[in-house]
């Protein structure tokens, strides 16, 4: 089952080095996920460099499960989420979030935009 969303928590990137999370709570207090999990360029010389994302997740924090979606479900909650953020700099990984599941996983802007 997929969760209504109540209020939002955070929109980050993970520590993993680049994956993205819009966490959120179902009106019953449970913490979801909405994430995207980065695709890194195995050839690449620099450090990290995010070629695109796996197909997004929703994940229930509380019993460890995971549940693939498609880029238009992810769209659809990322509507969702917008109304209910608080912190500009939320509203900005979200954006980022947005651009992302538009082009169904590629990284098309340079993810450092997003941070600050």
């Amino acid at each position: 089952m997929i969760p209504p969303i109540d209020s939002v928590i955070s929109v980050e990137i993970i520590r993993d080095g680049g994956s993205l999370a819009a966490c959120f709570l179902s009106p019953q207090g449970y913490e979801y996920w909405l994430f995207f999990s980065y695709i890194k360029d195995e050839n690449s010389q620099a450090y990290l460099k995010i070629i695109g994302y796996c197909n997004p997740m929703i994940f229930d924090r509380f019993l460890g499960l995971g549940h693939e979606i498609t880029w238009a479900h992810a769209i659809i909650y990322i509507n969702q989420i917008r109304p209910l953020i608080r912190h500009e700099r939320h509203l900005k990984m979200l954006e980022f979030m947005h651009d992302v599941a538009m082009h169904r996983g590629i990284n098309t802007i340079e993810s450092p935009r997003v941070y600050g």
